[in-house]
This record gives structure tokens, sequence and C-alpha cells, in this order.
């Protein structure tokens, strides 16, 4: 009749009621929770909906200045008609007669001054000796000397000189009558005439009487 204590103790005769109200209440939030997820969805994506139509409407309020009326294209078949354009004529250039007499005037006008030709005809880089008289009674002739420095420079030039000869032949004085414009030239020619000797002139003319006998030289330096 009587029943063991071990076999009516039970602690799950104790637990099992309040375990299952304890997995129901979880069941209820989860579901709740669920619920309330899906209502801040449904929400959101309204608020998305609601703020792109503003903005559509904004954007499609914006653009409606913009649009133009509807436009109208005329096609004309006719062919256009070209106009000639004129050819504008050559400008006459009236020449002025005139100029080229006064050109011509002055191209005669201008000459180029005509060289002196000189008597004597000088060898190259040797000076040349011309005279009046007595050339044929030189006894000693010393060829005047043509400096290197003067042939180096291009210096060329006539030297004038007066002689005066005794009547034995020899040179009394010599003096420069007319210069080269280059001393060293001058300097040469009166060295070298200084020299010369002439032959006896008393013997030569027959004069009895002592006489100087005035002579002119020119010399010619020319290099060619």
């Amino acid at each position: 009749m009587y029943r063991k204590a071990s076999d009516d103790f039970s602690p799950t005769a104790f637990t099992t009621p309040i375990a299952g109200q304890l997995a129901n209440l979880n069941l209820k939030r989860k579901k709740d929770n669920r619920i309330f997820i899906a209502f801040l969805l449904i929400s959101l994506v309204v608020h998305l909906l609601v703020l792109f139509y503003q903005n559509q409407k904004s954007i499609t309020l914006r653009a409606a200045p913009i649009s133009q009326a509807p436009l109208s294209l005329k096609i004309n078949m006719r062919k256009p008609v070209i106009i000639p354009q004129k050819k504008p004529l050559p400008k006459v250039v009236k020449k002025n007669p005139f100029k080229k007499r006064e050109k011509i005037k002055k191209e005669e006008l201008v000459k180029k001054p005509v060289k002196k030709e000189v008597a004597e005809q000088p060898v190259p880089t040797t000076p040349q000796t011309t005279t009046k008289a007595f050339d044929s009674v030189i006894a000693n002739y010393v060829q005047p000397h043509y400096p290197r420095m003067a042939i180096r420079r291009g210096l060329t030039g006539i030297v004038t000189l007066t002689l005066w000869i005794k009547d034995n032949g020899q040179v009394d004085r010599v003096e420069l009558t007319k210069s080269s414009g280059h001393k060293s030239l001058d300097h040469s020619a009166l060295e070298a005439v200084k020299r010369w000797q002439f032959k006896n002139l008393v013997a030569s003319h027959g004069h009895e009487q002592s006489q100087i006998y005035k002579v002119e030289k020119r010399i010619v330096y020319k290099i060619n």
C-alpha cells in the first residue's frame, strides 16, 4: 500500500513545469524581437521611399523651367542662288618718268676717278730710277734697297730727289724734293743715291771750268 520514499521523490516532478514556462517565455521574447525588427525594417523602407519620392519631385520641379518648346525644322528644297563675286580690277600704278631721268643723271655724274698713269714702269719689289740727263755717264750705280718691313706692310711710293754732281762725277749733295709718304723708302733712296759715281763730266762734255750739275732723279717703289 505504501511506496518507498525513494520511489516517490523525483526532482523532475518539481522542475518540469517551471522549465516549460521559461521556454515559453523565451519563445515569446524571440517572436517579439522578430516582430520589432520587422517593424523597424518596414519603417526604414517607408522612410527611404518617402525621401526618394521627395527628391524626385524636387528634381522634376527644378528641371521643369529648362524644358523647351518642341523645335520645328523647315527644309527648303530650293537650290541656293550663288551670286558671282566681282573680281577687283588690278590697280594701275602710274610710273613717274621723271625719277628715271633723275637716276640716269645721277649715274652719269658719278664717275670713277681716273688714276694718273705713272710714266715709269717699275720692276716688282725693285726700285727704278729715271733721269732727265747723264744716265749714260753713271759709272757706279748702287741699286736702292727695298726694305723688308716695307714689303711686308705693302708700302709703295715714288721718291723724287735732286742731285748736285761735281765735274769729277762725285755726288756733292742730295735733296729730298718730294717724299713717298714713308720714311723708310725715302731713307733707302737717299742712302743709295749718295753712293752713286758718275764719269768725269769735263771729259764727257768738254768744259774747262769747274761746274756743278743739277740732276733730278725719281725712284719708284712698287710691289707687283
